[in-house]
């Protein structure tokens, strides 16, 4: 049994190769004790570019998509918005895929769509 949040962190990351604070933040989120948002990912902050989410990378943070959903009163979870902004970037927006993204007409950035 970990002692601290700290301990408790460490011994996650320790679990494998590759396990971050990144993936230990999603993991304590998930299992319902609250933690730091991971930052967003270089495919979730491009697509948020990308959809004008953010006038600019150096405005966009876990924070303040927090807000811009909250304001929105959008169904579903920040997770799930996260999740969908990443899976967009990675195989749409980073691949310059505009014409087979499931977007379509609605993207502000189609056609000419902002690379990180």
């Amino acid at each position: 049994e970990a002692s601290s949040r700290e301990e408790l962190e460490a011994r996650l990351k320790a679990l494998a190769k590759g396990i971050g604070s990144t993936t230990v933040s999603i993991f304590l989120r998930e299992a319902g004790l609250p933690a730091m948002a991971p930052p967003l990912s270089r495919f979730e902050l491009q697509a948020a570019l990308n959809l004008q989410l953010f006038k600019s990378p150096e405005k966009a943070s876990p924070q303040a998509l927090a807000e811009i959903w909250r304001k929105a009163g959008s169904p579903g979870s920040l997770a799930g918005l996260r999740a969908a902004l990443l899976r967009l970037g990675r195989d749409y927006c980073g691949k310059k895929r505009c014409g087979s993204c499931p977007l379509g007409e609605l993207c502000p950035s189609k056609g000419s769509p902002l690379t990180y």
